[in-house]
């Protein structure tokens, strides 16, 4: 298998795999966010819910502050509403068009709303946020995301042939945001 090259950015199989297990390393509460993006979903987004969803995702990415920005400047209904309408947009394919319904929230810009939407469908979204934007020249916004979103996918894909093993065994197959955790490992040397 050949090497990956994104704009600037160029990384084999094996430093992708070392990059994802950097990136768990050093931001241990994903697992635990990702449970309780599921847990959340089985019950429906309720409102107080969904607040502590987002308020989790804005501490799992080191700044609680914007969550209490979003407690403050929005109602629990508001967020349930715009993280269902997230999904709805998801589940249709409309990524970019899904983190720019969150943006929708007083307080939370593009980078933390793709967060949010990467924990809603971790199968198939991604973060963009300032380290990949910069790093890689993709712009914070919905072109941009679907750009992003579409090599990481790619690049799942490629990863995902025998020989190359997701080094989580409780995931077993690349997802686009596990290309988008290790390419963020190593645009922040982690």
């Amino acid at each position: 298998m050949s090497d990956f090259q994104i704009v600037r950015f160029r990384a084999s199989p094996a430093e992708m795999r070392l990059h994802l297990m950097a990136h768990a390393a050093t931001f241990p509460k994903t697992e635990t966010v990702e449970v309780k993006a599921r847990a959340a979903l089985e019950i429906g987004l309720t409102g107080p819910v969904a607040m502590d969803l987002v308020a989790a995702v804005c501490d799992w990415g080191n700044y609680a502050g914007i969550a209490g920005r979003v407690r403050v400047r929005n109602s629990t209904s508001a967020v349930s509403h715009r993280l269902r309408q997230s999904i709805e947009l998801a589940d249709q394919g409309e990524f970019g068009e899904a983190v720019f319904r969150i943006t929708k929230l007083k307080g939370l810009g593009f980078s933390f709303a793709s967060k949010v939407l990467r924990f809603l469908r971790p199968d198939r979204a991604v973060v963009l946020d300032s380290v990949i934007s910069e790093g890689l020249g993709f712009a914070r916004n919905v072109v941009g995301y679907e750009a992003f979103l579409a090599e990481c996918v790619g690049i799942a894909d490629l990863m995902n042939a025998p020989d190359q093993p997701n080094p989580d065994p409780s995931i077993r197959v690349w997802r686009p945001c596990d290309v988008e955790m290790a390419i963020y490992a190593k645009l922040r040397g982690l």
